[in-house]
């Protein structure tokens, strides 16, 4: 992971990255440009309420917007 991100700065300059630390577990969307990926600790109850895939595309996902209550 550290590769990647030295990486990406090095070819992005103007890019940031901040690290939050939640109270609770919750999921991390890493985004480049047009491209994301979600990291997360494997809570499949949690998840199947969140993510809905694409009948058209299978590695297509959308993530609804998560509240803390959703974590819980």
């Amino acid at each position: 992971m550290n590769d990647i991100l030295r990486e990406y700065l090095k070819n992005n300059l103007t890019a940031t990255i901040r690290v939050l630390l939640p109270d609770l577990l919750t999921p991390l969307v890493l985004s480049l440009g047009k491209y994301s990926s979600l990291v997360g600790a494997n809570n499949p109850l949690v998840y199947k309420k969140l993510i809905c895939h694409s009948a058209e595309n299978p590695y297509k996902i959308s993530v609804i917007p998560i509240t803390e209550g959703d974590l819980r």
